[in-house]
This record gives C-alpha cells, sequence and structure tokens, in this order.
C-alpha cells in the first residue's frame, strides 16, 4: 500500500516478509520489525532487538499478532500504519511510522469476531484518523489518537 504522503509503499506478506521501500530511492527497503523478534539483520544471521519497544505490561496476558501472515496494511495517519495478520485472535497489533522500521506503540483491537481465515476486510481514513475492520456478520469501528497512539473503539455492530 502507497501511503497517503505518497513517499512510502509498505507491504506484507504470508511468508513472514514485511517491508517498506522509499519511492524516491527504491533500493532502501527497510525490514519490518516483529513483536518479540525485532527485525532480521543478515548480517548477524538473527534478529537485531535493539530498538525493540517491549510489550507493555498490561498486554502482556493478550494474543498478540506474529505477523508471519500479514492480510493488510491500513494507514491510521499519513505516516502512521498498523499490519494485520490472518489470525482474528490477535488482539495486540503493533503501529508503525513510515521511514522507520522499529514499533512505535501497541493498540488492543479487542475480542473480534472472525469471518474467515483469509478474508479480513480493513479500510481506513487517515485524515480522519478512522479504522473500520470486519468482525462476524458486521464491523468495528476505531478512532486513532496519533498523539497518544490509541485506539479507541467507536462503534461496533454484529
Amino acid at each position: 500500500k502507497i501511503s497517503p504522503d505518497g513517499k512510502w509503499v509498505v507491504t506484507g506478506s504470508d511468508n513472514r516478509g514485511n517491508f517498506m521501500w522509499s519511492i524516491q530511492n527504491p533500493n532502501l527497503r527497510l525490514g519490518i520489525a516483529r513483536i518479540n523478534d525485532g527485525i532480521y539483520d543478515n548480517k548477524i544471521k538473527g534478529y537485531d532487538k535493539s530498538k525493540l519497544l517491549p510489550v507493555p505490561e498490561k498486554f502482556q496476558e493478550i494474543q498478540a499478532a506474529g505477523l508471519f501472515n500479514v492480510l493488510a496494511v491500513a494507514f491510521l495517519t499519513d505516516k502512521n500504519f498498523i499490519l494485520f495478520d490472518r489470525n482474528a485472535k490477535d488482539r495486540i497489533h503493533p503501529i508503525y511510522t513510515t521511514g522507520d522500521p522499529w514499533i512505535q506503540g501497541y493498540v488492543d483491537l479487542g475480542k473480534r469476531k472472525s469471518i474467515s481465515q483469509s478474508n479480513l476486510s480493513i479500510g481506513s481514513s487517515p485524515k480522519a484518523h478512522i479504522l473500520v475492520i470486519s468482525q462476524g456478520s458486521g464491523i468495528a469501528v476505531y478512532r486513532y489518537h496519533p498523539e497518544t497512539k490509541k485506539l479507541e473503539k467507536i462503534w461496533v455492530a454484529d
């Protein structure tokens, strides 16, 4: 997905490859950090966790997105985005900023009803800071607060 400011392309895949590229310099490819793992570094043949933001204590017992099978990218602002895995049971998701591969914050999407393992409908309005996610036979609508990097569930229709 192209960032709303037109400067970055952000992708996820079903084979663990989550990246962002600078549109002005396509050779600049950044691997995106995963919760608990960090960023894979070919030079050390392992994961770099040097700038990994730990999951807050209040989220420790809640299932977090592994980001191994990313189905969607949603922009919450012109620069902040979230990746969605295929598992609807994942509640904790990291927030990222274009140009920086490290996790900037974490949000709890709460419990959601799955439609399908591989069909997750997601829409967002970066200017309005709104995120909409399909769930069960309805939708959940969230408002993103960029200053605190938090999501507020504002409406649910089952």
